[in-house]
């Protein structure tokens, strides 16, 4: 975790100085600090470089003071910050105009701050932040081998994880992803867990996966309403923060073992995978494992046989529907999800009831099969099912 010149100038004492150039750079990140007084300190500039400076040996030579800011601007340096004194009372117009231009932030450091002191808050500053990102680290390593399933001592697991706020109890993993990488919900992901008091969250790449918890005692049906609420509010917050983006959600079973974490973790992900090929599963793009088990147990068929059984239902429909860019699949579909009852699937289909009628004509000619018969009704859903785990 880095420190920009933005983030150094919020702390004490800091915070007392004034940019008076180069606001466009205060995202420039700090890798060191350098404090001078000699000439030729241009020489030993290098990328991300703080300089703080009396400003002693540039103040009445223009030249150096415009070699300055255009050599910090060529190598990348992060700032350079001048204490106001005696002989130097205000800051050359030159440099501010060369910082501006280049985008170097120019800092006007009061005559009472110690430079040295400066430093140090820096420094430690920098230090802490370095420990916390150290820490992130171990806990992203965790996390990862956590999910993963690479831990095999119930005991051992729990004791690392217990710095990192894992405690026995039952475990939901609820994973996203979204349609555009570019967006970076972890901020958004991060105030969420804090108000809902998840602590184990995970971003790889595209996919955010977080780890709920609950008491062995606590009812399984309250850790998957807590997962649903978690996944909606998330959603619903990125939808207003990032227009262009669609946030899915997949949920895992409940878990009481904490090496089987990593089960969970893996239905949560099929779960994605398999709603994204499901119509109608779901209106708040958040998945259930629960509800789509059985198409986990599908999609395991083997390609050759779900191809011919597909054919064998459905290829006279699927071929009619080409020649002649007709949707008689989708009619047969939601007449079967609507029980038979043709007036429901007009509504949902948005056409009048009258038209339903020719079309399951059609359908049961083209079928050469009784589409009232029950066993019929099974092997054409699954026939349906199958279809739509094609990819």
């Amino acid at each position: 975790m880095g420190m920009t010149i933005g983030d150094a100038l919020c702390i004490p004492p800091l915070e007392q100085c004034t940019v008076i150039a180069g606001k466009k750079g205060l995202d420039r990140m700090i890798s060191s600090i350098n404090s001078y007084d000699a000439p030729d300190v241009i020489n030993w500039l290098k990328q991300g470089d703080l300089v703080l400076t009396t400003g002693y040996v540039f103040k009445n030579d223009e030249q150096t003071q415009i070699k300055v800011i255009e050599e910090m601007a060529k190598r990348n340096c992060a700032g350079l910050g001048i204490k106001i004194n005696s002989e130097l009372e205000t800051l050359p117009e030159v440099m501010i105009r060369i910082a501006d231009d280049n985008h170097v932030p120019l800092i006007k450091i009061p005559y009472h701050l110690s430079l040295s002191d400066m430093i140090l808050s820096i420094f430690r500053e920098m230090f802490a932040r370095q420990d916390l990102n150290d820490a992130e680290n171990r806990k992203k390593a965790f996390l990862s081998k956590l999910l993963q399933g690479e831990y095999h001592g119930r005991d051992a697991v729990l004791a690392e994880g217990r710095t990192f706020g894992l405690v026995p109890g039952q475990y939901v993993c609820l994973c996203l992803r979204g349609n555009n990488t570019n967006s970076d919900i972890s901020g958004l992901a991060d105030s969420i867990c804090e108000r809902s008091g998840i602590s184990l969250i995970l971003q790889e790449k595209e996919e955010l996966t977080m780890i709920l918890q609950a008491p062995k005692d606590q009812d399984g049906q309250q850790i998957y309403d807590q997962a649903f609420q978690v996944a909606k509010s998330l959603i619903d917050e990125a939808g207003n923060t990032f227009p262009n983006l669609v946030l899915k959600a997949g949920i895992g079973t409940c878990q009481d073992d904490v090496l089987r974490i990593s089960d969970s973790c893996k239905q949560a992900q099929e779960a994605l995978q398999l709603g994204k090929k499901q119509r109608g599963t779901s209106s708040d793009n958040i998945y259930h494992f629960n509800s789509l088990e059985a198409y986990a147990v599908l999609q395991h068929i083997p390609e050759s046989v779900l191809e011919s059984f597909i054919a064998n239902k459905l290829g006279a429909i699927m071929q009619h529907d080409k020649d002649n860019h007709s949707d008689l699949m989708k009619t047969l579909e939601v007449y079967l999800l609507s029980r038979g009852r043709t007036s429901d699937a007009a509504r949902l289909l948005g056409v009048h009831r009258n038209t339903i009628g020719p079309r399951l004509t059609k359908i049961k000619e083209l079928l050469e099969l009784d589409i009232e018969n029950g066993e019929v009704v099974f092997q054409l859903q699954l026939a349906l099912h199958l279809f739509q785990l094609q990819d």
